[in-house]
């Protein structure tokens, strides 16, 4: 009984050789936790990195400080930004008569505050950009985009914009530019009847005309694209040396949105429209405005605001995009992905132009107002 005993007794190096492998055991179970841990935490950094990659850091919450009404002279045509200055395009006399190249204005430089620095008469004053260095000026009576130098106020280049060919029984072949915008290295102006032309800002040339059948006169370009406004149909694209037009559709509540106005900041495409919903009421249907973004590579939607159907316009700056919501002041500023802040600034005042510290709108008179931003 003793050598049975005896026989099921461990001896020291079996207890030993069950105590390693208990103990390989458990660092095994370890580094498996260990691995699986640092595979989650892996991946969660590569979300994580994506997210932050797809979208700059939410710019902070601002508030609306002292608002000031700037005496110019005039009514204010345009806004736009060169070198860091907001420049002006005003409109002195002759300003309502249709089709009046009598019609006359100025060009004004304004520092950051707001003060006027410089000033150039201008003839047939319509709507203003800059780019390649310089300002450029399209004339709706005439059909012209005139290229000036911002040091002199000299037209250096003109470029007259006629269609190819009449698109009417009468003959029309006139192109009336009412909106102009740069981008890709070339300057493009858009009339009312779906009409966009790409000018060579080096030589002043019109390059091509592309139809894309929409009425609303705004395009901006992104992506190696031109993107265009096109109303029901949401917004269009072309690339250079294309006439094709691709429709990107853009619906809210299963209603198509009335794109007007297209723009590009902080990596995305930015389409301001209105839904009516029809299926509600055919008499009186309710109508909401809409913002929303696009990503300029897929063209997909990554994310709509309802707004105000009463908004006047949008611009884009500060890491995002401000919207004048309605007629009592209500401003909104919109932040991707999807932040939205309330603001309140001056009534019945349009939005056209935001720089690092204000935002510059038009009143009902025609007066540029300058309402100054403070970060919290």
């Amino acid at each position: 009984m003793e050598a049975i005993e005896r026989s099921w007794t461990p001896s020291r190096w079996a207890v030993i050789k069950d105590a390693r492998r208990r103990q390989r055991r458990r660092q095994r179970r370890i580094l498996t936790v260990a691995a699986v841990l640092l595979l989650v935490a892996a991946v969660g950094w590569v979300i994580a990195g994506r997210s932050r990659s797809g979208h700059a850091p939410t710019p902070p919450p601002v508030t609306v400080g002292t608002v000031e009404r700037l005496h110019l002279g005039g009514a204010v045509q345009d806004t736009t930004t060169l070198d860091g200055h907001l420049w002006v395009l005003t409109c002195l006399r002759r300003c309502s008569e249709p089709f009046s190249t009598a019609s006359a204005g100025q060009l004004i430089e304004l520092t950051a505050n707001g003060q006027p620095i410089k000033r150039f008469p201008v003839a047939d004053p319509t709507v203003l950009v800059s780019g390649a260095d310089a300002l450029w000026v399209a004339h709706f009576d005439t059909g012209d985009v005139s290229r000036i130098n911002p040091q002199t106020g000299m037209t250096t280049a003109a470029t007259r914009l006629q269609l190819a060919k009449a698109f009417t029984t009468n003959g029309w072949r006139r192109f009336e530019p009412s909106a102009i915008s740069f981008g890709a290295g070339r300057i493009w102006a858009s009339d009312g009847f779906g009409f966009v032309a790409e000018i060579d800002p080096g030589t002043a040339r019109l390059e091509r005309m592309v139809f894309t059948s929409s009425e609303a006169p705004s395009s901006t370009t992104a992506a190696g694209l031109t993107w265009v406004a096109d109303e029901l149909d949401g917004v269009g694209t072309f690339a250079a040396g294309s006439d094709h037009v691709a429709v990107h559709h853009i619906s809210w509540a299963g209603q198509p949105v009335d794109v007007g106005t297209v723009a590009y900041g902080a990596g995305l495409i930015w389409a301001l429209g209105e839904e009516t919903n029809f299926s509600i009421s055919l008499t009186d249907p309710p109508t909401v405005g809409v913002v929303t973004t696009l990503d300029p590579h897929t063209g997909r939607i990554t994310h709509q605001w309802r707004i105000s159907p009463d908004y006047t316009a949008m611009v884009i700056g500060n890491g995002g995009a401000y919207v004048s919501d309605d007629n009592a002041g209500r401003l909104l500023r919109l932040t991707p992905p999807h932040g939205l802040q309330i603001l309140h600034g001056p009534a019945a005042a349009q939005l056209t132009a935001a720089t690092p510290h204000a935002l510059w709108a038009i009143n009902r008179n025609g007066q540029l107002l300058r309402i100054g931003l403070t970060r919290r």
